[in-house]
């Protein structure tokens, strides 16, 4: 019998007061999923309302603050609400920490963590977000609450603040018995998607959750904290063979997700641990991550690499899945080659500018498909937008591609020789096979 996701107790919860839903349903509105319409009405209703009491000087920033956090649970922007949020005075004595941190974490949610497609954040709200940093810095009364939603808010919007995560692991290092297990775990998960988790800061977190012997870890902290520790290298044998030995069927899809990469961390990068998910739980999180890639929509970005791939003469899938449940953009699968087309939400940033570095759950995709045995082609969006036509965009490819899949292009060349795909005429798969069509 698995560990319990609710109490950790093995053969099952013998604790009446835990809750046999799953925790995605538990959860719904704090994950921003399944937000109605009427709900949606009723948030407008109450931010017009809120609006005219702020005008009329009768309304807290305590106030305003929840509305924002609710807008963004809902992955709902009110624009007149985000737009006297964005020009609030935060260094006034009326906004305390914790407003502050929220109120950065609300626009980070709703105007940075986008989904593909959508408009990238404003000059307003990068400016919110280093003023907000930039106070709550200077104040330096923060509480661990106030930490890990920054550290959260600074994780979404990809902002990679070596001065912020160097005060919060200051603070957790010496007063570590004042975290709980949530906030330890949203600290990991932040600094390792802003790739600021080292080995030091990861070992700090594990050590304390192992000496807790997990208490006070749920399902959601468990798994973020595994994901952190494995898109960071550093895995720790004490907290995976924890986690691995609870039933995550019972979780949420997002949680089994993180536990399942984990997972192939094991398998592929560190064999030595000998630690893995027992086989139904692995067949569990494969399942969902083919879900998934069943569900992704390819984005304007993707579909112009795709028509480029195409003019080329090379067969590919798009959103394609691997058979240990992997997705991949755009996949040469004969020649193992992954391309990953990369849009802006990919890269760390300064509070100004893209830097061009990927973050960190981008460099742990690139890093788990190079172990699964695929050599892999990122396109950033930064250098795939300067290519003025498809001629420029298919010279692009070639160059990229021709120390990756030895033989394809040399065959494409000849193929396009031929004149396309007439009768008589010759076609080539990624394996730089060339067939011929027979004439009628």
């Amino acid at each position: 019998p698995r560990g319990c996701l609710q109490c950790h107790r093995r053969g099952g919860c013998t604790d009446p007061r835990a809750s046999r839903q799953p925790v995605h349903q538990q959860h719904k509105l704090v994950l921003g999923e399944g937000a109605s319409q009427q709900q949606i009405e009723t948030i407008d209703a109450l931010s017009g309302e809120a609006i005219s009491r702020l005008r009329d000087g009768g309304f807290e920033p305590r106030h305003l603050t929840a509305l924002v956090m609710a807008c963004a649970r809902m992955q709902h922007r009110h624009r007149e609400l985000f737009s006297l949020a964005l020009d609030a005075d935060l260094g006034s004595s009326e906004w305390d920490p914790q407003c502050i941190a929220r109120a950065a974490l609300a626009v980070a949610k709703v105007d940075f963590m986008c989904a593909p497609g959508q408009a990238r954040p404003g000059p307003s709200s990068k400016r919110f977000l280093s003023a907000a940093v930039a106070v709550l810095m200077r104040r330096r009364h923060l509480v661990p609450p106030d930490m890990w939603d920054v550290a959260h808010c600074l994780a979404a919007a990809g902002i990679a603040d070596q001065g912020f995560f160097d005060l919060a692991f200051g603070s957790a290092s010496s007063s570590i018995g004042h975290w709980p297990a949530s906030g330890l775990s949203r600290l990991a998960w932040a600094a390792s998607r802003c790739c600021l988790l080292s080995p030091q800061r990861a070992s700090l977190i594990s050590r304390e959750a192992g000496k807790r012997t997990f208490a006070g870890f749920g399902a959601q902290d468990l798994s973020l904290l595994t994901w952190a520790l494995a898109a960071a290298s550093h895995p720790d044998a004490e907290v995976y063979r924890f986690a691995f030995g609870l039933d995550w069927r019972q979780a949420d899809p997002e949680s089994l997700g993180q536990v399942f990469q984990a997972h192939l961390t094991c398998k592929w990068e560190f064999p030595a641990l000998g630690l893995a998910l027992p086989p139904p739980v692995a067949a569990s999180g494969r399942a969902h991550f083919l879900d998934a890639a069943r569900q992704a929509r390819s984005s304007h970005l993707h579909e112009g690499v795709s028509k480029a791939l195409r003019r080329l003469q090379l067969e590919h899938a798009s959103e394609h899945t691997t058979d240990d449940g992997l997705s991949i953009d755009i996949a040469l699968p004969a020649s193992r080659v992954a391309v990953e087309v990369d849009g802006p939400w990919h890269f760390l940033r300064t509070y100004t500018e893209e830097t061009g570095k990927p973050n960190g759950s981008t460099a742990f995709k690139r890093r788990l498909l190079q172990a699964a045995g695929w050599r892999v082609l990122p396109i950033p969006h930064f250098e795939w937008e300067t290519l003025e036509n498809e001629r420029a965009r298919m010279s692009f490819l070639r160059r990229h591609l021709k120390p990756l899949a030895s033989g394809i292009l040399t065959q494409q060349a000849k193929a396009a020789r031929h004149g396309g795909h007439g009768p008589g005429e010759q076609r080539v798969d990624v394996q730089g096979k060339a067939w011929t069509r027979k004439k009628k």
